[in-house]
């Protein structure tokens, strides 16, 4: 059996494989932020595809924490029944597939379509060149009243049947903002030192370990390096990755980037035009070597996310030690069957070529204004066409 579809736990859940299918925005909710049924019938189709843990993508905590529109919201119990459809779907296909809830908040990261009604706020008053947005410093009661609505998350996703909580500390959203120096210029308890700028997550887990059991698996999503000159680095993220360690997550799940230092990244991450993936390893994996700095320096289960398309390159990951699971976002936008592909021996590769246009199409359709039916490849007709002329 291939060591992808070997069985590992995480916290007290056992996960059937080392896939994941990592958090992504699939829009397919009301304005309001409840499930749709077309929503339950993607997960619906993303358990069918075999994959070990879904982690449903960015949840927002609170109302002025919804970085796009569309978005699911976690803020008021209304939306636990909504939610519980969710988990419901996923469990009642009966192929042991677990499913997490990813809860977050934006801080300044607010893109088009996105919460919009007063000055965002944030660790520190930081400009986001991407977004032109100068948020405001938060107040101490501020960050504690986020503290209790990451708490309520993630007790109204317990009470939804949830196998697992994630906190979203990557890609510039508001923990990341509180972990990274670049955006955290605060001189009192919640910034300076890196166990300042951790403590919100670790009143975070306190708080949530005081509404659910003590031993449900709680996972967080971190930067191992923001890409920026003076924001988080590898050597840094380790050191946070043994406090997270210290503080009782389950598991890590690696990544890295800011907005702002996207269009740095993008050319390895997004390349501009779609072609055939490329066969080189050196384009793909592009946190490997992170996760396995960090992999060595905590016992807890390591997942590494970006750019894997390779069955036999996942394998590598984890038969040489470098992480526990792998991730995957666009893959599975293209193929939600892509676990079962890999299982049954079908292919090597995943069809997503990473042109990113089913992000761009997402983006675009709310700057022009259009309906938008959610997350979808633009390019599977295009990339079916390419793999009959191989």
């Amino acid at each position: 059996m291939s060591v992808l579809f070997r069985p590992i736990k995480i916290g007290n859940i056992e996960i059937k494989n080392r896939i994941v299918r990592s958090a992504t925005h699939i829009a397919r909710n009301t304005v309001d932020g409840f499930v749709t049924d077309k929503k339950v019938e993607y997960f619906r189709e993303l358990a069918l595809g075999g994959v070990g843990l879904i982690i449903k993508g960015f949840t927002y905590i609170s109302p002025d924490g919804r970085p796009f529109p569309l978005m699911s919201a976690i803020y008021d119990d209304k939306y636990i029944p909504g939610l519980r459809k969710l988990v419901e779907v996923v469990h009642s296909q009966n192929n042991g597939c677990k499913i997490a809830v990813q809860l977050s908040h934006a801080g300044r990261e607010i893109g088009p379509g996105g919460y919009r009604d007063e000055v965002p706020m944030a660790p520190s008053s930081v400009i986001d060149p991407i977004t032109r947005i100068v948020p405001r410093p938060m107040t101490i009661s501020e960050i504690h009243n986020i503290v209790e609505s990451f708490s309520e998350g993630a007790r109204r996703g317990y009470e939804a049947g949830f196998d697992a909580i994630q906190l979203h500390g990557a890609h510039g959203y508001l923990l990341n903002q509180f972990l990274s120096p670049h955006t955290n210029l605060r001189d009192d308890e919640y910034g300076g030192t890196l166990k300042n700028r951790c403590r919100i997550i670790e009143e975070i887990y306190q708080r949530i370990t005081d509404k659910i059991p003590k031993n449900f698996p709680i996972l967080i999503k971190m930067n191992a390096a923001d890409f920026l000159e003076d924001g988080i680095r590898p050597d840094e993220a380790v050191e946070m990755a043994k406090i997270f360690e210290k503080i009782g997550f389950s598991a890590l799940e690696i990544s890295g980037g800011m907005w702002e230092a996207m269009m740095k990244f993008k050319k390895k991450a997004f390349p501009p035009e779609a072609r055939k993936i490329s066969d080189d390893p050196s384009e793909h994996a592009y946190h490997r070597e992170h996760a396995k700095l960090i992999k060595k320096s905590v016992k807890i289960p390591i997942i590494v996310v970006g750019g894997i398309r390779f069955k036999s390159m996942a394998e590598d990951i984890i038969k040489s030690n470098d992480a526990d699971l792998v991730s995957m976002s666009r893959p599975f936008i293209c193929e939600p069957d892509l676990p079962n592909k890999w299982k049954n021996g079908i292919t090597d590769r995943s069809l997503c070529i990473s042109c990113n246009k089913c992000c761009d199409d997402a983006i675009n359709s709310v700057i022009q204004g259009n309906a938008y039916p959610g997350i979808r490849c633009l390019m599977r007709k295009k990339i079916d066409k390419l793999n009959q002329n191989v």
